[in-house]
This record gives C-alpha cells, structure tokens and sequence, in this order.
C-alpha cells in the first residue's frame, strides 16, 4: 500500500495497475475540488460532508437504486458492449463458453437477489421490479447474442 498527498495521485498510478495507493488529503480540499468539478459534468453539487456528519441523508432517495440493482446494471452494460464489439469483430462464435459462463453467473445472482428481497422486506418495491427488469432485459440479451452465433 502506497500512501500519496496529492488528491489524484491514485488516479494517475491506476494505469500503471497499482490500486492499492491511497490519498491523505484534507475533507475541505476534496469538496473545493467537487464543488468546482460538479459543474462541468452537469452535476447538481451537494456536500458529502453533510452525509458523513448527518445533517443529510442521502442512502434514503427514492430515485437511488439499490447497490445490488445498479451493479447488475453495470454487469448488463459491459455484457451489451461486449457484445456488441464482439459482433462487429466477429469473435461471437469463439467466445460462445464465456458468454455461457458469464450468462449463468448473472442468472445465479440475480436468483440469489430474489431470496435476499424475500427475506428483508428493507428491499421494498422498487428493488423487485427493478430487478424483474434486469431479469427479462438478460434473458433479451441472450437471445440476441444465441440468434448471432
């Protein structure tokens, strides 16, 4: 582990596969440097400091969706531009196990998301549609790329 005092210096080792840097910098100095940032990436800035010290709580925003829902989001996106390079390149066919693979992995969790949602009813509503969603937009997914190969 590699201790750095600059605010980006973990981000400019990251190229070089060294993720294990971390910056020692002041709370002040970071959010100086998001409220400037927030604007540029059309962003509304909002204090983080607010959050860590309990004058706003933001994990309670309806529109948020939940840690598990946006990392299958995450999964279903790399797998579509994946696809979508690996049809332009025409390597479907030879990766055909590792798309197998991959697609039985995102069934396995999103079953496993399914009895988490029935055993805490912290979930709520929106965790299970949202994840019904991902559920059918996978299932989509796989007969696209099934048709191609």
């Amino acid at each position: 582990m590699g201790l750095a005092y600059t605010i980006d210096s973990p981000i400019k080792v990251a190229r070089f596969g060294i993720s294990s840097v971390i910056s020692i910098i002041e709370d002040r100095l970071i959010e100086m440097m998001r409220k400037h940032y927030y604007p540029t990436i059309n962003k509304e800035y909002q204090p983080m400091t607010d959050h860590i010290y309990g004058r706003v709580n933001l994990v309670t925003n309806a529109t948020r969706p939940h840690m598990f829902i946006a990392e299958l989001q995450l999964y279903l996106n790399y797998l579509k531009s994946l696809f979508k390079e690996d049809l332009l390149m025409g390597q479907l066919s030879k990766k055909q196990k590792f798309y197998t693979t991959f697609f039985q992995n995102l069934r396995e969790g999103i079953q496993y998301y399914r009895s988490l949602r029935h055993k805490a009813a912290a979930f709520g509503e929106n965790f299970g549609k949202a994840l019904e969603t991902a559920a059918a937009e996978l299932d989509m997914l796989n007969k696209d790329i099934n048709k191609s190969i």
